[in-house]
Protein backbone atom coordinates (compact mmCIF):
# COMPACT_ATOMS: atom_id res chain seq x y z
CA UNK A 1 0.00 0.00 0.00
CA UNK A 2 1.72 3.33 -0.71
CA UNK A 3 2.14 5.89 1.72
CA UNK A 4 0.01 8.94 2.51
CA UNK A 5 2.06 12.37 1.71
CA UNK A 6 2.09 14.42 4.72
CA UNK A 7 1.47 18.03 5.09
CA UNK A 8 4.93 19.07 4.73
CA UNK A 9 5.11 16.99 1.86
CA UNK A 10 1.62 18.29 -0.28
CA UNK A 11 3.23 21.59 0.85
CA UNK A 12 6.31 21.07 -0.99
CA UNK A 13 4.37 19.87 -4.01
CA UNK A 14 1.83 22.77 -4.51
CA UNK A 15 4.71 25.14 -4.03
CA UNK A 16 6.89 23.71 -6.14
CA UNK A 17 4.44 23.40 -9.24
CA UNK A 18 3.06 26.95 -8.73
CA UNK A 19 6.50 28.47 -8.60
CA UNK A 20 7.70 26.64 -11.69
CA UNK A 21 4.06 27.82 -13.06
CA UNK A 22 4.86 31.38 -12.48
CA UNK A 23 8.79 31.82 -13.21
CA UNK A 24 7.74 30.25 -16.46
CA UNK A 25 5.18 32.84 -17.67
CA UNK A 26 7.26 35.19 -16.63
CA UNK A 27 10.37 34.19 -18.27
CA UNK A 28 9.48 35.85 -20.91
CA UNK A 29 10.71 38.98 -19.44
CA UNK A 30 13.95 40.67 -18.15
CA UNK A 31 13.59 44.17 -16.31
CA UNK A 32 10.94 45.36 -14.29
CA UNK A 33 8.27 43.86 -11.85
CA UNK A 34 5.77 41.38 -12.31
CA UNK A 35 3.42 40.49 -9.06
CA UNK A 36 1.71 37.76 -7.03
CA UNK A 37 -1.22 38.92 -5.29
CA UNK A 38 -3.03 37.10 -1.78
CA UNK A 39 -6.26 37.65 -0.27
CA UNK A 40 -6.67 36.63 3.42
CA UNK A 41 -9.46 34.14 3.82
CA UNK A 42 -10.20 35.52 6.91
CA UNK A 43 -10.10 39.14 6.74
CA UNK A 44 -10.36 39.66 2.72
CA UNK A 45 -7.26 41.70 3.40
CA UNK A 46 -5.51 42.31 -0.19
CA UNK A 47 -1.80 42.60 -0.95
CA UNK A 48 0.03 43.10 -3.62
CA UNK A 49 3.84 41.23 -3.62
CA UNK A 50 6.31 42.70 -6.77
CA UNK A 51 9.08 40.21 -7.50
CA UNK A 52 11.91 42.22 -9.55
CA UNK A 53 12.89 41.12 -12.85
CA UNK A 54 14.44 38.33 -14.39
CA UNK A 55 12.55 36.06 -12.04
CA UNK A 56 13.60 32.86 -10.28
CA UNK A 57 12.26 30.39 -9.43
CA UNK A 58 13.70 30.17 -6.28
CA UNK A 59 12.22 34.14 -5.69
CA UNK A 60 8.41 32.89 -6.59
CA UNK A 61 8.76 30.14 -4.06
CA UNK A 62 10.28 32.29 -1.58
CA UNK A 63 7.38 34.75 -1.78
CA UNK A 64 4.75 31.88 -2.12
CA UNK A 65 6.22 30.87 1.62
CA UNK A 66 4.79 33.29 3.18
CA UNK A 67 0.84 32.65 2.02
CA UNK A 68 -0.37 29.39 2.53
CA UNK A 69 -2.94 27.80 0.01
CA UNK A 70 -4.90 27.09 3.06
CA UNK A 71 -5.21 30.62 4.11
CA UNK A 72 -4.92 33.02 0.73
CA UNK A 73 -6.70 33.03 -2.24
CA UNK A 74 -3.63 33.77 -5.01
CA UNK A 75 -3.31 35.71 -7.71
CA UNK A 76 -0.46 36.37 -10.82
CA UNK A 77 -0.05 39.59 -12.76
CA UNK A 78 0.79 37.87 -16.42
CA UNK A 79 2.24 41.22 -17.76
CA UNK A 80 5.42 43.42 -16.15
CA UNK A 81 5.75 46.91 -14.67
CA UNK A 82 8.06 49.53 -14.49
CA UNK A 83 7.75 50.28 -11.36
CA UNK A 84 7.07 48.31 -7.89
CA UNK A 85 3.15 49.04 -8.16
CA UNK A 86 0.34 47.53 -10.54
CA UNK A 87 -0.42 50.77 -11.97
CA UNK A 88 -1.61 50.30 -15.65
CA UNK A 89 0.26 53.85 -16.44
CA UNK A 90 3.48 51.49 -15.76
CA UNK A 91 2.56 48.52 -17.46
CA UNK A 92 5.34 47.39 -20.28
CA UNK A 93 5.23 45.62 -23.45
CA UNK A 94 4.07 42.33 -23.13
CA UNK A 95 3.69 38.85 -25.10
CA UNK A 96 0.28 37.82 -23.90
CA UNK A 97 -3.16 38.18 -24.11
CA UNK A 98 -5.59 37.01 -21.20
CA UNK A 99 -9.22 36.00 -20.43
CA UNK A 100 -11.32 35.04 -17.37
CA UNK A 101 -13.09 32.98 -19.70
CA UNK A 102 -15.50 31.94 -16.29
CA UNK A 103 -18.29 29.54 -17.44
CA UNK A 104 -17.37 30.08 -21.73
CA UNK A 105 -16.57 27.66 -23.11
CA UNK A 106 -12.81 27.13 -23.81
CA UNK A 107 -12.49 24.84 -26.59
CA UNK A 108 -14.59 27.78 -28.45
CA UNK A 109 -11.89 30.27 -28.63
CA UNK A 110 -10.06 31.02 -31.65
CA UNK A 111 -7.11 30.89 -31.31
CA UNK A 112 -7.25 28.23 -28.39
CA UNK A 113 -5.37 28.94 -25.35
CA UNK A 114 -1.74 28.25 -24.68
CA UNK A 115 -2.06 28.33 -21.05
CA UNK A 116 -5.70 26.73 -19.68
CA UNK A 117 -6.55 26.13 -16.08
CA UNK A 118 -9.75 25.53 -14.19
CA UNK A 119 -10.79 27.92 -11.40
CA UNK A 120 -13.58 25.53 -10.29
CA UNK A 121 -15.12 22.99 -12.28
CA UNK A 122 -17.01 24.62 -14.99
CA UNK A 123 -15.10 27.76 -14.50
CA UNK A 124 -11.53 28.21 -16.79
CA UNK A 125 -8.95 30.98 -17.12
CA UNK A 126 -6.55 31.62 -19.67
CA UNK A 127 -3.33 32.65 -21.68
CA UNK A 128 -2.36 33.63 -24.93
CA UNK A 129 1.39 33.79 -25.48
CA UNK A 130 2.08 35.74 -28.82
CA UNK A 131 5.48 35.60 -31.31
CA UNK A 132 5.73 38.94 -30.80
CA UNK A 133 5.37 42.07 -27.77
CA UNK A 134 2.80 44.08 -27.93
CA UNK A 135 2.25 47.40 -26.42
CA UNK A 136 -0.32 47.33 -23.51
CA UNK A 137 -2.82 48.78 -25.01
CA UNK A 138 -2.55 46.76 -27.78
CA UNK A 139 -2.39 43.26 -25.69
CA UNK A 140 -5.63 45.13 -24.08
CA UNK A 141 -7.31 45.45 -26.96
CA UNK A 142 -6.72 41.86 -28.24
CA UNK A 143 -7.74 40.41 -24.80
CA UNK A 144 -10.66 42.66 -24.98
CA UNK A 145 -11.44 41.37 -28.35
CA UNK A 146 -11.22 37.54 -27.22
CA UNK A 147 -13.28 38.38 -24.17
CA UNK A 148 -16.42 39.84 -26.14
CA UNK A 149 -16.21 37.66 -28.95
CA UNK A 150 -16.24 34.54 -26.86
CA UNK A 151 -18.44 35.43 -23.90
CA UNK A 152 -15.82 35.50 -21.45
CA UNK A 153 -15.61 38.03 -18.48
CA UNK A 154 -16.19 41.43 -20.19
CA UNK A 155 -14.60 43.60 -17.11
CA UNK A 156 -11.32 41.00 -17.25
CA UNK A 157 -9.39 42.86 -19.92
CA UNK A 158 -7.24 45.27 -18.20
CA UNK A 159 -3.24 45.40 -18.22
CA UNK A 160 -3.16 45.12 -14.48
CA UNK A 161 -5.74 42.18 -14.46
CA UNK A 162 -4.72 39.36 -11.67
CA UNK A 163 -5.53 35.45 -12.44
CA UNK A 164 -5.99 32.53 -10.15
CA UNK A 165 -2.49 30.94 -9.42
CA UNK A 166 -2.74 27.13 -10.61
CA UNK A 167 -2.02 24.43 -7.69
CA UNK A 168 -3.74 26.72 -5.20
CA UNK A 169 -6.92 27.11 -3.83
CA UNK A 170 -10.54 28.62 -4.12
CA UNK A 171 -11.85 30.06 -1.49
CA UNK A 172 -15.02 31.20 -2.56
CA UNK A 173 -16.94 28.25 -2.89
CA UNK A 174 -18.01 25.48 0.15
CA UNK A 175 -15.86 22.83 -1.10
CA UNK A 176 -12.46 24.93 -1.83
CA UNK A 177 -11.61 23.84 -5.35
CA UNK A 178 -7.55 23.06 -6.45
CA UNK A 179 -7.08 25.82 -9.20
CA UNK A 180 -5.82 22.89 -11.47
CA UNK A 181 -3.82 23.58 -14.74
CA UNK A 182 -5.37 21.71 -17.78
CA UNK A 183 -2.90 22.67 -20.52
CA UNK A 184 0.63 24.08 -20.76
CA UNK A 185 1.91 25.32 -23.89
CA UNK A 186 4.77 27.76 -24.64
CA UNK A 187 5.70 27.58 -27.84
CA UNK A 188 4.63 31.11 -29.06
CA UNK A 189 2.05 31.32 -31.79
CA UNK A 190 1.24 33.65 -34.46
CA UNK A 191 -1.09 36.74 -33.40
CA UNK A 192 -4.37 36.44 -35.45
CA UNK A 193 -4.57 39.63 -37.44
CA UNK A 194 -8.06 41.56 -35.95
CA UNK A 195 -9.41 44.33 -37.82
CA UNK A 196 -7.82 47.70 -37.46
CA UNK A 197 -10.86 48.88 -34.91
CA UNK A 198 -9.97 46.52 -32.73
CA UNK A 199 -6.50 47.44 -31.80
CA UNK A 200 -5.71 50.24 -29.49
CA UNK A 201 -9.04 50.09 -27.97
CA UNK A 202 -9.66 52.98 -25.30
CA UNK A 203 -8.95 51.39 -21.64
CA UNK A 204 -12.36 51.69 -20.56
CA UNK A 205 -15.26 49.72 -21.62
CA UNK A 206 -18.06 51.89 -20.87
CA UNK A 207 -19.62 54.98 -22.77
CA UNK A 208 -19.41 58.18 -20.75
CA UNK A 209 -15.97 59.65 -19.75
CA UNK A 210 -15.79 59.19 -15.37
CA UNK A 211 -13.59 61.33 -13.60
CA UNK A 212 -12.98 58.38 -11.28
CA UNK A 213 -10.38 59.60 -8.39
CA UNK A 214 -9.03 57.12 -6.10
CA UNK A 215 -7.12 58.94 -3.07
CA UNK A 216 -4.00 57.27 -2.09
CA UNK A 217 -5.26 56.52 1.84
CA UNK A 218 -8.09 53.51 1.78
CA UNK A 219 -9.06 55.69 5.36
CA UNK A 220 -9.47 58.75 3.45
CA UNK A 221 -11.97 56.87 0.70
CA UNK A 222 -13.66 55.50 3.66
CA UNK A 223 -14.26 59.36 4.92
CA UNK A 224 -15.59 60.42 2.10
CA UNK A 225 -17.57 57.84 0.97
CA UNK A 226 -19.22 58.19 4.66
CA UNK A 227 -19.90 61.80 3.75
CA UNK A 228 -21.28 61.20 0.45
CA UNK A 229 -23.91 58.83 1.75
CA UNK A 230 -24.54 61.50 4.64
CA UNK A 231 -25.70 63.63 2.41
CA UNK A 232 -27.88 61.75 0.68
CA UNK A 233 -29.21 60.40 4.17
CA UNK A 234 -32.83 61.34 3.20
CA UNK A 235 -32.86 58.95 0.28
CA UNK A 236 -30.79 56.03 1.22
CA UNK A 237 -32.13 52.61 0.79
CA UNK A 238 -31.92 49.80 3.51
CA UNK A 239 -29.03 47.99 1.97
CA UNK A 240 -27.12 51.51 1.77
CA UNK A 241 -27.96 52.26 5.41
CA UNK A 242 -25.99 48.82 6.14
CA UNK A 243 -23.04 50.12 3.99
CA UNK A 244 -22.93 53.10 5.69
CA UNK A 245 -22.95 51.66 9.12
CA UNK A 246 -20.09 49.23 8.05
CA UNK A 247 -18.12 52.15 6.22
CA UNK A 248 -18.59 53.72 10.14
CA UNK A 249 -17.40 50.44 11.56
CA UNK A 250 -15.11 48.80 9.41
CA UNK A 251 -14.72 45.89 11.90
CA UNK A 252 -18.58 45.20 11.32
CA UNK A 253 -18.29 43.90 8.12
CA UNK A 254 -19.03 40.62 7.41
CA UNK A 255 -18.88 38.84 3.74
CA UNK A 256 -19.91 35.36 3.58
CA UNK A 257 -17.70 33.39 1.95
CA UNK A 258 -19.52 31.56 -0.36
CA UNK A 259 -21.94 34.21 -1.46
CA UNK A 260 -22.54 35.27 -5.39
CA UNK A 261 -20.06 38.30 -5.30
CA UNK A 262 -21.34 39.64 -8.73
CA UNK A 263 -24.75 39.64 -7.64
CA UNK A 264 -24.09 41.53 -4.89
CA UNK A 265 -22.14 43.79 -6.39
CA UNK A 266 -24.93 44.42 -8.38
CA UNK A 267 -27.80 44.81 -6.11
CA UNK A 268 -25.61 47.25 -3.95
CA UNK A 269 -24.74 49.43 -6.96
CA UNK A 270 -28.22 49.13 -7.85
CA UNK A 271 -29.39 50.27 -4.41
CA UNK A 272 -26.85 53.52 -4.68
CA UNK A 273 -28.56 54.48 -7.76
CA UNK A 274 -31.92 54.32 -5.99
CA UNK A 275 -30.52 55.76 -3.50
CA UNK A 276 -29.76 59.38 -6.33
CA UNK A 277 -26.05 59.15 -5.85
CA UNK A 278 -24.68 59.67 -9.44
CA UNK A 279 -21.43 57.91 -10.77
CA UNK A 280 -18.76 58.93 -9.17
CA UNK A 281 -20.43 58.57 -5.68
CA UNK A 282 -21.23 55.44 -6.71
CA UNK A 283 -17.63 54.42 -7.30
CA UNK A 284 -16.48 55.91 -4.15
CA UNK A 285 -18.88 54.59 -1.78
CA UNK A 286 -18.19 50.72 -3.57
CA UNK A 287 -14.00 51.31 -3.76
CA UNK A 288 -14.28 49.91 -0.26
CA UNK A 289 -16.97 47.38 -0.75
CA UNK A 290 -16.38 44.16 0.24
CA UNK A 291 -18.14 42.26 -2.17
CA UNK A 292 -15.96 43.93 -5.05
CA UNK A 293 -12.50 43.66 -2.95
CA UNK A 294 -13.50 40.18 -2.74
CA UNK A 295 -14.01 39.42 -6.27
CA UNK A 296 -11.26 42.44 -7.92
CA UNK A 297 -9.04 43.89 -5.32
CA UNK A 298 -8.27 47.50 -5.10
CA UNK A 299 -8.71 47.42 -9.26
CA UNK A 300 -10.47 50.93 -10.23
CA UNK A 301 -10.30 49.99 -13.65
CA UNK A 302 -12.15 46.80 -12.60
CA UNK A 303 -14.42 48.83 -10.63
CA UNK A 304 -15.47 51.56 -13.57
CA UNK A 305 -16.44 48.73 -15.83
CA UNK A 306 -18.79 47.47 -12.88
CA UNK A 307 -20.28 50.76 -11.97
CA UNK A 308 -21.17 51.20 -16.01
CA UNK A 309 -22.19 47.86 -16.53
CA UNK A 310 -24.50 47.58 -13.53
CA UNK A 311 -25.71 50.91 -14.02
CA UNK A 312 -26.68 50.21 -17.97
CA UNK A 313 -28.01 47.58 -16.70
CA UNK A 314 -30.47 48.83 -14.26
CA UNK A 315 -31.34 51.82 -16.12
CA UNK A 316 -32.26 49.63 -18.80
CA UNK A 317 -34.32 47.25 -16.39
CA UNK A 318 -32.44 44.31 -17.28
CA UNK A 319 -31.67 41.50 -14.14
CA UNK A 320 -28.35 40.41 -13.47
CA UNK A 321 -27.64 36.83 -15.17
Amino acid sequence: MPKRMNNNARREVWLRRSASFLSRVWSQYDRGFVFLAAKSVSTCAWRDIPLMLPITTKAVRTALLEYNRKHYDLYFCPNPFLASRRLARNALQTRYAWADIDDANPEKFEPQPNILWSTSPGRHQGLWLWGETLEPTDAEAVSRYLAYKFGADKSGWDINQVLRVPHTSNHKYADVPKVRLLRSKFAPQPKPKFDPPQLGTKRRTHKKSFSFNVVQSDEAMRRRAISILERHKKTLKPIVKIMLANLRNPKSMHVHRFSDRSAMIYRRIGSLLKSRLNENEIFTVMWLDPYFRGKHGPNKNALAAEVSRCIEKHQSGSEEQ
